[in-house]
């Protein structure tokens, strides 16, 4: 079992701890927190963790350490003060509010040096801040502390002040310098949306200056400046509540104009970096946004940004961060409009289904879709609107990712239904997309005639609106059109089909540098992998990860992760199993990281193929280890057995208690897989059937149970004679079998 070191650093709120030591039964590592709180949170340390849990007192500056930095700091000014009995008594008076706080020490220190002024004089302002604020309203923060800070504000100016208390909404890190430009923009009135009524005008390279002089900001590493939370703590607990709607709206609309747009379904080269640099600011602004107080302007401006942020997050992959901005706009929502009953909240719950959906979590995804449906048949009054059609197809997507076929089809037949009612007519994209879609499940279903049909009719619908056949839309079919070939072992013609749609994306896009071109160069890199041309496969794969990685601007998403577990098959294929075993390694490692859990079903899909690894070395146990970790997660996410990949696990599973001899065992693994794969599919005559019919023949011959061997061998050789080609291998290997025992 893994041991770790879990560190909270400067925790300030104990329900944070809450959180995560609720877990402590767990956690086999040790736990180290820093705070600037009290004692109370050891107590919660060994409530949660160990009765017995160190509490360690870090200690302040003594006196002299701080006369000592005052002293260095401020040198021959340090001295020349010190020939005056009154400053030597304002310097003891001084250490006093400094009370060994080195923060407090720095900004003391800084804004004498900038002002000259004395020992007396910052004693004598700090001592009239202390008259006027006798409470102390900032908590963990030392009220000396926040007087000094206070003092310091007040002697930088209007203009320089205001652009602090801006920064203090930002996270305290790696403030883009940008950023601070635009709302020092604003602070002028220039391009704001709204009034300002600070009148200023500034250059914001001095203000900047001012800033550095006095502490309050310094320089971090790409341009970027930072500031101290607790002086943010300070300057938003004292923050003059006739300006405080204004200095939040100018934070928000700040990180708005600077926060990167998506051209052409991408984002730029540098986008995605600065993109994700700007989550941090957004979600530090979250934490202090007045949501039961804000205005309409206000609120409107806030929530725009954090559905900016969560579209974001959808493109690159941070799936769990774009879920946390949603709930958050899904309550500020609530808060703000006072009822369930409102488009907007329906807008909110419909994009967290989509958001659990891309985590793999079905389940939730399908009660957060339903909701949304449902409040929004409510308000319309009606099922005939496209937004219900809408609703009705994402529900459907998440019923095929649970294969309920059957039910994804309804789901899109009243779709279709809806569209046309509402359009007048069948000629439309939207009811071509739909019609796309219920070509993909007919195939899952295995009528692919019907698939291809669907996908004809999508195909001349599209073509048709768009009058061209170059565009996204009918690449996308297309490619679709591929697939169905692919699937049915015609890769002539499905290469020629994806080659078609490549050739559309790219004269569109105008590039080959595109994920949608990705996408198309690592399916066309299946086709050749499944015909046994490696060289040309791995060409297809590796290009499509050249263009991933160049899109997303990292190895870290979980579309890299894919095209790795690609390429690792090739490795697999050609006998490469410790390539193959690293690659499927660096694939699991950045889905976990990805999607934050080892609990998704490409995390399972990989531990699949390590175990198929691990089986064809001839370690069955390591191999049957792997296939039950992805059993189990399977089984959790989809809330059932019913699904073609706990089917096809517990298939794999059946192999490894075969090999090992455990005929009874394997038996019961392929007949559970059976009878999933005939709820699933609703018929026999399918290659997935024949397979675990295949499989059950064999361990029928190794008990000597030869009547059932026949039995299931010549359904599964009916079966693949009529979807195979004549020269399959596995069509040869099982007449080679059956001939093998005389029959009885």
């Amino acid at each position: 079992m893994f041991r770790y070191l879990l560190i909270l650093d400067n925790v300030d709120d104990e329900s944070v701890l809450d959180q995560i030591l609720e877990r402590s039964g767990l956690l086999t590592g040790d736990v180290l927190v820093t705070s600037r709180s009290n004692a109370t949170l050891a107590v919660k340390m060994r409530q949660w963790v160990d009765p017995q849990v160190e509490s360690l007192q870090v200690q302040t500056w003594t006196d002299s350490v701080t006369k000592e930095f005052l002293s260095q700091r401020l040198n021959k000014q340090f001295l020349q003060l010190l020939s005056s009995q009154t400053e030597v008594a304002a310097l003891d008076s001084l250490l006093h509010h400094i009370n060994g706080l080195p923060l407090a020490a720095e900004q003391a220190a800084a804004l004498m040096e900038r002002e000259q002024a004395s020992f007396s004089d910052l004693v004598s302002r700090i001592t009239s801040y202390l008259a006027q604020n006798p409470d102390n309203r900032l908590g963990i923060v030392s009220l000396s502390l926040a007087a000094i800070v206070n003092t310091s504000l007040d002697s930088i100016g209007p203009a320089a002040t205001l652009l602090m208390q801006v920064f203090s909404f930002y996270a305290s890190r790696d403030i883009p310098l940008d950023l601070a430009e635009r709302a020092a923009c604003f602070l002028c009135g220039k391009e704001f949306e709204g009034k300002t009524t600070f009148h200023l005008d500034f250059d914001i390279n001095e203000q900047l200056q001012l800033l550095h002089s006095q502490s309050l900001v310094y320089d971090s590493p790409n341009n970027m400046l930072s500031t101290h939370p607790l002086i943010q703590q300070v300057i938003l607990t004292n923050l003059d509540i006739s300006i405080s709607e204004m200095i939040n709206q100018i934070a928000i609309q700040s990180v708005i104009a600077v926060f990167p747009q998506k051209l052409d379904d991408q984002y730029e080269a540098l986008a995605i970096p600065k993109a994700t640099q700007l989550l941090a600011h957004v979600e530090a602004i979250s934490k202090v946004f007045p949501a039961e107080s804000a205005s309409p302007k206000l609120f409107e401006q806030f929530d725009k940004l954090q559905w900016q942020c969560q579209l974001f997050c959808q493109f690159v992959g941070f799936f769990s961060q774009c879920l946390l901005f949603l709930k958050d706009i899904h309550t500020r929502r609530m808060a703000y409009y006072g009822t369930h009953e409102h488009l907007e909240i329906a807008a909110a719950l419909h994009n967290m289904g989509m958001a659990s959906y891309q985590h793999g979590q079905y389940a939730k995804a399908l009660e957060f879709m339903e909701e949304s449906l449902a409040i929004t048949v409510r308000l319309y009054g009606t099922r005939v609107h496209k937004e219900v059609a809408a609703g009705l197809n994402n529900i459907a997507m998440v019923a095929r990712a649970q294969c309920d076929y059957i039910k994804a089809m309804n789901l899109y037949e009243e779709s279709v239904a809806i569209k046309e009612a509402v359009f007048g007519t069948r000629f439309h994209v939207d009811i071509a997309t739909t019609l796309s879609n219920m070509g993909t499940v007919a195939c899952y279903l295995g009528d692919y005639s019907k698939g291809m049909k669907f996908f004809e009719d999508d195909l001349a619908i599209t073509i048709g609106v768009y009058r061209t056949g170059e565009h996204i839309s009918v690449a996308a079919t297309i490619h679709n059109m591929a697939g169905v070939a692919y699937t049915q072992r015609d890769y002539a013609k499905a290469m020629q089909l994806y080659k078609e749609s490549l050739d559309i994306k790219v004269k569109v896009y105008g590039t080959r540098e595109h994920i949608d071109v990705a996408k198309t160069l690592s399916d066309m890199g299946v086709v050749a992998d499944d015909q046994g041309e490696y060289a040309k496969a791995m060409q297809l794969y590796e290009e499509s990860l050249e263009i991933k990685i160049k899109a997303f601007r990292t190895r870290e998403h979980a579309d890299v992760a894919t095209t790795l577990n690609n390429i690792a098959s090739i490795a697999f294929r050609q006998g490469e199993f410790d390539k193959a075993t690293q690659l499927y390694e660096e694939d699991l490692a950045i889905t976990v990281k990805v999607y934050g859990t080892r609990e998704h079903a490409s995390v399972a899909k990989t531990l699949n193929n390590m175990g198929a690894v691990a089986r064809n070395q001839g370690d069955y146990a390591k191999a049957m280890q792997l296939y039950e970790e992805s059993l189990v997660t399977y089984v959790k996410l989809y809330h059932r057995r019913e699904h073609m990949d706990v089917a096809q696990t517990l298939n794999n599973m059946a192999i490894v208690a075969r090999l090992q001899g455990e005929y009874a065992k394997a038996l019961k693994f392929y007949e559970e897989s059976l009878a999933i794969k005939l709820a699933v599919f609703h018929k026999r005559d399918l290659e997935e059937v024949a397979i675990t019919l295949h499989g059950m023949s064999l361990v029928h011959q190794k008990v000597a149970n030869f009547v059932a061997m026949r039995r299931c061998g010549e359904e599964a050789l009916s079966i693949y004679t009529n979807t195979l080609a004549q020269d399959d291998p596995r069509i040869v290997s099982l007449r080679q079998h059956l001939l093998s025992q005389p029959e009885e």
